[in-house]
């Protein structure tokens, strides 16, 4: 499930969410394995990023990298 920022889950998503939470990595393998079998996909040329970061507040700009696009 992709939500876009701000975007309000029920309170039955949230305890889905929550509860799928704890097994998130079998999941996502799961799933992904099951997509690699269903569509033949060529694993030798691929890679697996699930990296993901999510912060909250205000942060300030000043020290961070020059390249890193703050959203104000």
């Amino acid at each position: 499930m992709l939500l876009r920022s701000g975007t309000r889950v029920p309170a039955v998503g949230g305890r889905a969410l929550d509860a799928i939470a704890p097994r998130l990595e079998t999941v996502a393998g799961t799933v992904g394995a099951r997509a690699i079998g269903e569509f033949g996909i060529d694993v030798s040329r691929l890679h697996w990023d699930m990296a993901s970061m999510s912060v909250h507040g205000a942060y300030s700009a000043e020290g961070q990298d020059a390249d890193l696009r703050v959203r104000a």
